[in-house]
């Protein structure tokens, strides 16, 4: 799986917001240990931008696009 990165140029088919990079250093900055197989990494990436995007409307501000 890959991680298709938001970065305000609205990115077709987005499904993240970071990068697993930075995922990684986030996680280690808060001493959180992640899986070394990115792939169950990815997962956890995804799942947290459909958690965000579970807000929907919640956020302050005007969406770009619907």
């Amino acid at each position: 799986m890959t991680l298709i990165v938001e970065d305000g140029t609205e990115v077709a088919n987005a499904n993240s917001y970071v990068t697993l990079a930075e995922a990684r250093a986030y996680a280690l900055a808060r001493g959180v240990t992640l899986s070394a197989t990115d792939s169950v990494v990815e997962i956890l990436v995804i799942k947290a931008m459909d958690y965000l995007e579970s807000f929907d409307n919640q956020f302050k501000g005007i969406r770009k696009t619907e």
